[in-house]
């Protein structure tokens, strides 16, 4: 009997947190949506770290240390998820050197296209300097 009255407990207390979490949704995503979208510049971005911070609150441990200003706690959240996905979006736009390497070794001077627009973009610097 005591395993499930704990149990009731656990799912009570899970209930009540669900609730919570709800009104705290509805008083607090804009704040969360304001700081991501400040770090991220970008409303989609934005919106998945709104998600995530929610879903961070959600998933924390019954036994975790409990949260006393939740609009100090919810803009740091907001702050480092956003922070998160800037690094993430910056790591997957970086190239490596190996890959564009022989690119750049390549002396592009010599190229039938590239000489005839240089002598183009000078002919056209000097007509506007006469």
């Amino acid at each position: 009997m005591p395993a499930l009255e704990a149990a009731a407990a656990a799912e009570q207390a899970s209930m009540v947190a669900a609730s919570d979490l709800e009104e705290m949704f509805r008083t607090h995503h804009g704040l969360v949506f304001r700081a991501a979208f400040r770090i991220t510049g970008n409303a989609t971005d934005a919106e998945d770290v709104l998600q995530t911070v929610f879903l961070r609150l959600m998933r924390r441990e019954v036994g975790a240390e409990t949260v006393e200003h939740y609009e100090s706690y919810l803009r740091r959240a907001a702050v480092n998820a956003a922070l998160d996905v800037v690094r993430s979006r910056r790591e997957s736009t970086a190239v490596p050197v190996e890959a564009v390497e022989l690119n750049l070794m390549q002396d592009r001077r010599e190229e039938p296209d590239r000489q005839h627009d240089a002598v183009e973009i000078r002919e056209l610097v000097r007509k506007a300097g006469a």
